[in-house]
């Protein structure tokens, strides 16, 4: 799993967003640091690609920290 890059996703309605659209995540899990429940997906094209429009829809900007590389 060499330069697998990840997304943690804090937006419950981002991830049910993504799951209808066919992603699914590996894990939810807690942040040691807030405590904030989070989805972790593998990050790839299609996936950045409908965060976007997610994002379009809502009328949201994006916000980046979410994407990190593990």
């Amino acid at each position: 799993m060499d330069n697998v890059k990840f997304f943690y996703c804090y937006n419950k309605k981002l991830s049910q967003y993504l799951n209808l659209k066919g992603f699914r995540y590996i894990t939810k899990a807690r942040s040691i640091r807030n405590l904030k429940v989070f989805y972790l997906y593998i990050l790839t094209d299609e996936l950045k690609k409908t965060v976007d429009e997610y994002y379009q829809e809502m009328g949201k900007k994006k916000n980046n920290e979410n994407v990190e590389a593990s």
